[in-house]
């Protein structure tokens, strides 16, 4: 028999509560716990439902995220901070977002992680000038307040 493969699911949410039942109804199963970081303007934490396998960051941990601002970091490092804080012992953690939705069942995904043997997802790319462009239009306070630092 093989052994169970443990996942930590952190996510970020920040609307629609009834979604993110949903989602966390369907990745459920054992050996995955959930930890939720709900944006500090969001009341909807309330509206989650209760699992024994679901945990928030502490309203007092909770972060004011602006969309693609350094508060998104700061948000997953709270979450991390909460997964350690568990020792619980996890295979994997996986980020997700409130708004994300799986499109394979949860046997797959599990399957995934498996086979996996232990690898680190972390994609990125290597953006052309136009998306550079694009990403600096977007937050042009931000990399002002970067720059000034």
């Amino acid at each position: 028999m093989q052994n169970q493969t443990k996942i930590a699911v952190i996510l970020q949410c920040h609307k629609n509560p009834s979604q993110v039942n949903r989602l966390i109804s369907r990745l459920s199963m054992d050996g995955m716990d959930f930890y939720i970081h709900v944006d500090k303007k969001s009341d909807m934490q309330d509206r989650i439902d209760r699992r024994s396998n679901v945990f928030f960051v502490p309203d007092s941990e909770r972060i004011d995220v602006l969309w693609g601002d350094y508060s998104q970091c700061r948000a997953t490092l709270r979450l991390l901070k909460n997964v350690l804080r568990s020792e619980k012992t996890y295979d994997y953690v996986w980020q997700i977002s409130g708004q994300d939705y799986p499109i394979k069942s949860r046997e797959e995904i599990l399957e995934f992680f498996r086979n996996a043997n232990g690898a680190a997802f972390l994609n990125f790319f290597s953006g052309s000038e136009d998306l550079l462009a694009g990403y600096r239009k977007r937050n042009e306070d931000i990399i002002r307040k970067i720059s000034s630092a």
